[in-house]
C-alpha cells in the first residue's frame, strides 16, 4: 500500500512537473532606440501573459542580419525582421550578405508594419540628396543591420558605394543619433517604423529634414527589390522640427520564427497575436498596423506551418 502511495505521489509530481514546463522563447529585436525592441517587449508580454505554458523573452540586438543569424546558429527563436532580409537569406540572392548561402530554416509568421527608410541630415545642411552624401560623416546603422543593407541598396542606384565614397560608420540608432547632436556625422540614415525614437530624440533639438528620394531613384530600386513600396513620411511626423514631407521607400517589418519550433507554439503565438492585437496596440503604436487581413503579403520566406494552421482555422488561406 506505501509503495502504491509513493509510485501514485511521483506520477501525480511528474504530471504536475510537465504541466507546469514552459516553452522558454528568445525573441530577437533591435537596438533600444528602435522600434523593434518595444514592440518585440509588448508583444511578448501578450504572448506571456495568454500562454501559461510560453516564457518569451525579448532582447535587444543588432536587428535583422544579427537577428536571422541567431536563428541559424540557434541561439534565438523567433525575431523581427526586414521582409527583405529574410528574402534573401531564404533564397542567398546575388549581391547580398547572404549570397550563395540560403538558409531555409525560417519560417515567416505575420507582417507587423512598414518600415519607411530615413536619411536625416540637419536642417540647413547642403545635402539635398542621396548623391550628396558623398565624402560625408554618414551612420549607415548598425553593422549587420537591415537598415546598414538599405543603405547600400539605394547608395548604389546613385552610384555611390558607402565603403568607398562615405566617410561612413556603424552605429546604432541612439549612437547615431547622440553624435549626430554632438556634430560628429552629417547624416544617419534609418530603416524603421515612423516615429523612431531616435529620429524624434534628435529633433527635439534639432531641426532636420528627412531627404527625399528623387522618383526616378525609386522605381530603379522597386526593378531590383519589388518588394519594396514608395511611401511618404509626413511634415511633422517627428514634430515641428522636421517641417517638411520626404518621399521614401519603405519594407515591412516581420515577424519569423525557427522552422524547428513546435508548430503548436506558433499556433499559439499566432493566434494570441491576432485575438489580442488590441492589447499590442495599447502597449505600442505599432501594434494598431497589425492587420489580419494584410498578415501574409510580401513575407520573403514561406510561413511556419504553425502560422499556416492558424490562417486556415481563420479562412486567411485555404
Amino acid at each position: 500500500m506505501k509503495r502504491a502511495l509513493l509510485i501514485g505521489l511521483a506520477v501525480i509530481m511528474s504530471l504536475s512537473m510537465i504541466a507546469m514546463a514552459k516553452s522558454d522563447l528568445t525573441l530577437g529585436t533591435g537596438g533600444v532606440a528602435g522600434t523593434y525592441f518595444p514592440l518585440g517587449g509588448v508583444i511578448a508580454g501578450v504572448i506571456n501573459k495568454n500562454n501559461a505554458d510560453i516564457n518569451m523573452n525579448a532582447v535587444s540586438t543588432g536587428a535583422s542580419i544579427a537577428n536571422l543569424n541567431g536563428i541559424k546558429v540557434g541561439d534565438m527563436d523567433l525575431a523581427i525582421v526586414q521582409n527583405d532580409t529574410a528574402f534573401f537569406m531564404y533564397n542567398g540572392t546575388a549581391g547580398s550578405q547572404f549570397a550563395g548561402v540560403a538558409y531555409k530554416g525560417i519560417g515567416a509568421i505575420c507582417n507587423l508594419y512598414p518600415e519607411p527608410l530615413q536619411i536625416v541630415v540637419r536642417y540647413d545642411s547642403d545635402i539635398k540628396s542621396v548623391a550628396d552624401l558623398k565624402g560625408k560623416r554618414v551612420s549607415v546603422g548598425d553593422l549587420g543591420s537591415g537598415t546598414e543593407v538599405n543603405a547600400g541598396q539605394l547608395l548604389s542606384v546613385f552610384g555611390l558605394d558607402y565603403k568607398k565614397d562615405l566617410k561612413y560608420e556603424y552605429s546604432s540608432f541612439a549612437q547615431a543619433s547622440a553624435k549626430f547632436k554632438d556634430g560628429g556625422l552629417d547624416a544617419f540614415f534609418v530603416t524603421g517604423g515612423v516615429p523612431t525614437a531616435a529620429i524624434t530624440e534628435t529633433a527635439i533639438t534639432h531641426k532636420i529634414r528627412i531627404l527625399t528620394i528623387e522618383d526616378d531613384k525609386i522605381a530603379e530600386l522597386q526593378k531590383k527589390m519589388p518588394f519594396m513600396a514608395g511611401t511618404v513620411i509626413a511634415a511633422k511626423a517627428y514634430g515641428a522640427n522636421q517641417p517638411d514631407s520626404a518621399k521614401s521607400v519603405a519594407v515591412m517589418a516581420i515577424l519569423v520564427a525557427d522552422t524547428k519550433l513546435a508548430s503548436s507554439v506558433v499556433y499559439a503565438i499566432t493566434k494570441t497575436i491576432f485575438e489580442k492585437q488590441a492589447d499590442i496596440a495599447a502597449g505600442h503604436a505599432k501594434g494598431a498596423s497589425i492587420k489580419l487581413a494584410e498578415a501574409i503579403e510580401g513575407l520573403g520566406a514561406p510561413l511556419h506551418p504553425g502560422a499556416v494552421q492558424y490562417y486556415r482555422e481563420v479562412g486567411l488561406i485555404k
